[in-house]
């Protein structure tokens, strides 16, 4: 369940994407954040930022959120797959909508690859997944 915590977590992750994205002056960067302070815990959190969109990997919390960067001008499909290409869940962001979550509680630690559609073509991303303590 997504909770308010995260609504706010999750914003102030994607900005400081951003900026990691600008500080690297690339195209593309992998940015991992040591920590982050909610409350009385301390989240380690993974994000991946590229030109179109940001990717956020909350192990504690046990989901991805993807971001697509500005105007969202068409439906696009968005899938998560293990490296063989099973599919594990399936979503559509649709027009107008910037953000799609899932949830990873049912899925084992490993390297997991989500794919975006973007007309003609697909954006893959590698997310690795890790499981709490």
């Amino acid at each position: 369940m997504i909770g308010k915590d995260f609504a706010f977590i999750g914003i102030f992750i994607f900005a400081i994407a951003m900026q990691c994205t600008r500080a690297e002056n690339k195209n593309e960067s992998n940015c991992d954040l040591q920590m982050l302070h909610s409350r009385d815990t301390l989240l380690p959190i993974s994000v991946i930022a590229s030109d179109k969109m940001n990717i956020m990997v909350d192990n504690q919390k046990e989901l991805i959120a993807l971001q697509w960067k500005g105007l969202n001008r068409e439906d696009r499909n968005v899938i998560l797959t293990d490296s063989t290409g099973k599919i594990y869940d399936q979503k559509q962001m649709y027009a107008g909508s910037t953000i799609v979550y899932f949830e990873t509680q049912a899925l084992y630690e490993g390297n997991y690859i989500l794919k975006v559609s973007d007309k003609p073509q697909w954006i893959y991303k590698n997310i690795k997944i890790t499981k709490p303590e």
